[in-house]
């Protein structure tokens, strides 16, 4: 070695970094598979959302371009709230094939958080249907020539119901 690569080399080292490309430590397949299955998921939620649910392969350049922005978001978003760093995900990915125990992980991960999903949905949608029951018990009075004691109108399940009268 030369004089100044000695040189570049100490004065690295003074500063605390490496002289070698040291990667990170790859995860495990169960942590990458995952982290993979999450930033899936949030990826196809913004399609859905933000892009009607097309295939990026029909959108427009433009389309496209602002979905990949939005993927990569998502992904940095993903690791940085799971404490992993982009080169420690990524070295884990290099080794992922279609039969890897980190595809495996991510099919799994997958099915627990679409599960998770569909139960959220059907418990918002039993909270709306209780509240508006509680809402659509309403009762209307009718009178026919003053005679209300008689004739009555209620709304149950959404469907107009007159008690007594003529």
């Amino acid at each position: 070695m030369n004089r100044l690569a000695v040189a570049a080399c100490a004065f690295l080292l003074s500063l605390g970094l490496s002289t070698t490309s040291a990667s990170a430590a790859p995860l495990s397949a169960d942590r990458a598979g995952q982290l993979t299955a999450e930033m899936d998921s949030r990826k196809k939620d913004i399609l859905d959302k933000d892009f009607g649910g097309k295939d990026p392969s029909k959108m427009s350049s433009r389309e496209r371009r602002e979905f990949q922005k939005k993927s990569n978001e998502i992904e940095n978003q993903v690791l940085k709230e799971n404490g992993v760093s982009k080169g420690a995900y990524s070295a884990s990915m290099m080794r992922a094939t279609k039969n890897s125990p980190i595809e495996k992980s991510r099919a799994e991960h997958a099915k627990k958080i679409e599960a998770d999903k569909k139960a959220k949905a059907e418990a918002e949608k039993q909270k709306q249907a209780a509240s508006g029951e509680q809402a659509g018990q309403s009762e209307v009075v009718i009178e026919r020539d003053g005679q209300s004691a008689d004739n009555a109108m209620s709304v149950e399940g959404g469907v107009m119901v007159q008690r007594g009268g003529q």
